[in-house]
């Protein structure tokens, strides 16, 4: 995202660059360990956009919790039912819209 510049942006889903960047910071400043952007949708003179994010979680139990509840609201957003926290190492964002407040 911070590679994002004119005629090359990089965007998650309708987000603008600045916003797409702003929710990647937000997972990290949530504790993700790692957030990965993948099935790229590449756009010749345009840039890049994603609807996917892979992010991989904290094991501590605490910082995790952060997580989940912005996976919740994302998916309630799509009209899903929240993940519960398993233990598992990723969490999967699909069509993300982030209509909460970063």
């Amino acid at each position: 995202m911070k590679e994002s510049k004119q005629h090359d942006i990089r965007t998650i889903g309708e987000q603008s660059p600045e916003e797409s960047l702003k929710i990647v910071e937000r997972l990290y400043g949530d504790r993700a360990k790692q957030v990965r952007a993948v099935d790229l949708e590449i756009y010749p003179n345009e840039g890049q956009s994603t609807n996917i994010l892979i992010i991989e979680l904290p094991s501590d139990p605490k910082l995790r919790k952060r997580l989940f509840r912005m996976g919740a609201r994302v998916a309630a957003s799509e009209g899903f039912d929240p993940v519960s926290d398993d233990g598992q190492r990723y969490m999967f964002l699909y069509k993300s819209k982030f209509a909460f407040h970063l």
